[in-house]
């Protein structure tokens, strides 16, 4: 899966390194998430 968007990110032209923090922020706020609505239930 993270080597289909790094080739997706080179061929937009995207600098990996921005797209790899971002995941990893969009990572963190999903746990987050879960363990949000996990704890709400």
């Amino acid at each position: 899966m993270q080597y289909l968007i790094g080739g997706l990110a080179e061929k937009c032209g995207v600098n990996t390194e921005t797209l790899r923090y971002t995941w990893s922020i969009a990572m963190k706020q999903s746990a987050v998430t879960y363990m949000i609505s996990l704890f709400l239930n």
